[in-house]
């Protein structure tokens, strides 16, 4: 029951935004009551809104190019009480092609570095998997997004799965445990999932849940992870926005122990645009027992810029 906690949060967040009163403007009065779908691409969005951290603004103009960097101190108890330090980086790029704000391409880059538990093989940064995705946005009301999206991940990490280096980056992947397969060397991953947001007034829900099929091309073994990234913000300000984001990663292998079958990580944010870049920090945590068995505990802080070329 405890792994279901973040997915039921925004599914209840969800429901109660969604049943808020819509504001009543100075020209409601002329407007049909009935729900108002969209009769061009740009009415797929609200006024251009800051992306949340671990997903995409789901109808963004044009194309966007995103960095973001986490850098974590974990605990390890069972080591003698090590404090390895940890980092995550990604670069992503996403732009609409063919149908304006409906239909996007885009790619994922991801890196990471960090100690081993024990700290005996020294610092380690290494480049992972490349994902290459397509998403589509369906036409709704305008306040109402839902969309499709469907990746996959090549295998060009260039590192051993026994070296020091895969040690490493297992490790940093607790940070952010729906990144995992990304550090997995010779691993080919489908990655299909559903996306909604919903926009009452000054608040926002977003929600991904999708499964990743994870294919071993040394073993052929093929391995299912059910995923969920979920973002609940509110503008306190025109531009500026307070969120709290959560990600939940649920292994279907029956190598793993039940009681390590789940990894959520959870925190508090803040993001503003300033111009065409939205700039962002928040602060991440786990939730329970972290993705690697190495430790037990860590808290990571997360920056992020995507600039918008529209």
């Amino acid at each position: 029951m405890t792994g279901a906690h973040p997915a039921a949060l925004a599914l209840t967040a969800f429901l109660a935004i969604a049943a808020l009163p819509r504001t009543a403007g100075a020209d409601d009065s002329d407007e049909p009551t009935g729900p108002k779908f969209p009769t061009s691409p740009d009415e797929l969005s609200a006024p251009r809104l800051p992306a949340p951290f671990i997903l995409p603004d789901l109808s963004h103009e044009s194309w966007d190019f995103g960095m973001g960097w986490m850098l974590g101190v974990a605990t390890a108890h069972r080591d003698g009480g090590t404090s390895p330090v940890l980092a995550l980086a990604r670069a992503t790029v996403e732009g609409d092609v063919v149908l304006p704000r409906r239909l996007y391409i885009g790619a994922t880059l991801p890196f990471a570095s960090g100690l081993t538990a024990d700290g005996s093989s020294g610092a380690r940064t290494v480049a992972g998997n490349v994902e290459l995705h397509g998403r589509i946005v369906f036409p709704l009301p305008s306040w109402l997004a839902f969309g499709a999206v469907f990746g996959v991940v090549v295998p060009s990490a260039r590192y051993d799965r026994d070296s020091p280096a895969h040690a490493a980056a297992v490790a940093a992947t607790s940070l952010e445990p729906t990144d995992a397969l990304y550090f997995t060397p010779g691993a080919v991953a489908l990655r299909p999932a559903m996306d909604m947001r919903i926009i009452r007034g000054p608040f926002i829900v977003q929600a991904r849940q999708g499964i990743d099929i994870e294919i071993d091309s040394q073993t052929g073994r093929t391995v299912t992870t059910g995923r969920f990234l979920g973002h609940i913000g509110v503008h306190i300000q025109r531009d500026l926005e307070l969120s709290i984001e959560a990600t939940q990663v649920y292994l279907f292998d029956e190598r793993v122990p039940d009681n390590r079958r789940t990894a959520i990580t959870l925190g508090p944010g803040a993001r503003i645009p300033v111009g065409p870049v939205d700039i962002g920090a928040a602060v991440v945590t786990n939730v329970f027992a972290p993705l690697s068995p190495e430790i037990d505990r860590f808290l990571a802080m997360r920056i992020s810029l995507v600039v918008h070329l529209d």
